[in-house]
């Protein structure tokens, strides 16, 4: 209210960090795993991975949407679950995914790399 916002933007900011969080954890499975040995491959499969993930999520929403309408309990999907009256929400909350996972290998891969190379060197 205080910023005028007619929309709650936690989620997005959840959402965010959602494809921050699923990226460095899948580079470090990739990585340690050596799954792939060209770094350009592990960016490759761990923003694949944050898609995933993301999109996987936004379908469970949409399920229990599906089931919760379905039993009578609440009036159709729009406005619940986070959609608060914008009928993109799913395909926003999924980019916002996909910006967090881009801006974590842009600015923190570098450093994500460096640590597990120390802790597998000590």
């Amino acid at each position: 209210d205080i910023l005028g916002f007619e929309r709650n933007h936690y989620d997005k900011m959840v959402h965010f960090f959602q494809g921050f969080t699923v990226t460095v954890i899948s580079r470090e499975v990739i990585i340690r795993k050596v799954i792939v040995v060209s770094m350009a491959w592990v960016s490759f499969f761990t923003f694949c991975c944050a898609a995933a993930v993301a999109s996987v999520w936004e379908g469970i929403e949409w399920v229990f949407v599906l089931l919760v309408t379905n039993q009578g309990v609440v009036e159709p999907s729009f406005g619940f679950l986070g959609e608060q009256g914008y009928y993109w929400d799913a395909q926003s909350d999924m980019f916002f995914a996909l910006v967090g996972s881009f801006i974590c290998l842009l600015f923190f891969a570098k450093y994500h790399d460096n640590s597990i190379r120390q802790l597998t060197v000590d």
